[in-house]
């Protein structure tokens, strides 16, 4: 989600709450490097103190991830704590494990985002490391929708399935989805990365508006997370700061408690198990921190009249030269 125009207050931030960091798939781009599975994760009365003390902020979304959320057995009773205090819940998956939940939990949350890359199983199945992931996903999409939940549908275009986009819509559109939303690979600083998977900028936006004219041909909205998007999806016109939210509307927490600007960038700014994040956030100074980032940007995106509605993805940025400062390489505007 793009960071929104008001942000006056600790309340307007949107926690991004990883739960686990295990996964039952392997995908060559995933950030969280699931397959590595991480030691001393959050415990349930972990989560629960951390709702309170987001409780005291004002927060009232949070973002449920993983690795694969829906592998954590607990997570319908941490959802069900949730909601009764008042949390709204979005969450992403990769779908394969949807009918293996309780509905009553999947009807607690929205939008649910399911991660779908290509239109032919056998692709997916590649891109996924399992070889039934495609079927699974789609039999979790159709349970959804046959119990009138709508999923929002994510494609992470790269150089190995852009050919799948045009595809890909028309099957959100038999699947009888209203939203999707194309994001790229964000390289993240240490990780495994194989630069020739990325698209270049020019390949990027063709991508994208051919997806647009297609979605609109479909009936279906069309979206990014990715700030560099801004220009093509957002109505800009009564709004003065958007784009990339990391630190300023956006925190995320992994599964042992560490807390950074967001899951792709690998600046870590405390831990929940040493101190409040209202602490955290407020010692720091993190929203006014990274707001200044913005004010401060180098090389192209300095003297872009986008630079306050759009900035760049600062972890892509970083994961360059370790400059959070530097210009988005990715950009095609």
């Amino acid at each position: 989600m793009l960071a929104e125009c008001n942000r006056n207050s600790l309340k307007n931030y949107i926690i991004n709450l990883e739960v686990t960091n295990k996964c039952n798939l392997n995908c060559f781009f995933c950030r969280a490097e699931a397959n590595k599975h991480l030691e001393n994760e959050l415990t349930k009365e972990n989560i629960y103190d951390l709702f309170k003390d987001l409780k005291k902020m004002g927060v009232s979304h949070i973002s449920i991830t993983g690795g694969e959320p829906l592998v954590r057995k607990d997570l319908p009773e941490i959802i069900d704590i949730g909601s009764k205090m008042g949390f709204k819940f979005s969450i992403s998956t990769n779908g394969t494990l949807i009918k293996t939940v309780p509905i009553s939990m999947l009807k607690k949350i929205k939008p649910i985002r399911i991660s779908l890359d290509a239109a032919r199983a056998e692709l997916h199945n590649k891109m996924r490391g399992s070889k039934d992931a495609f079927k699974k996903t789609i039999e979790g999409v159709e349970y959804l929708v046959s119990h009138n939940i709508f999923p929002l549908l994510r494609f992470t275009a790269h150089r190995g399935n852009s050919m799948e986009v045009l595809p890909f819509i028309k099957l959100a559109s038999g699947l009888k989805i209203k939203v999707i939303k194309i994001n790229r690979i964000i390289p993240i600083l240490g990780c495994v990365f194989n630069a020739k998977e990325q698209l270049t900028p020019k390949e990027y936006k063709t991508v994208l508006v051919r997806a647009s004219n297609v979605a609109k041909k479909y009936g279906i909205e069309l979206s990014s997370d990715d700030p560099i998007t801004f220009k093509l999806f957002k109505n800009v016109k009564n709004c003065k700061f958007g784009g990339c939210a990391a630190g300023i509307v956006h925190i995320h927490i992994n599964s042992r408690g560490e807390i950074f600007p967001c899951q792709y960038l690998p600046i870590r700014l405390g831990s929940i198990r040493k101190d409040k994040i209202y602490n955290i956030i407020e010692k720091k100074d993190i929203r006014n921190f990274f707001t200044n980032v913005r004010f401060n940007i180098q090389g192209k995106c300095r003297s872009c009249s986008y630079k306050m509605l759009c900035g760049g993805c600062r972890a892509a940025a970083f994961s360059v030269r370790e400059n959070l400062l530097d210009a988005d390489s990715m950009c095609f505007n």
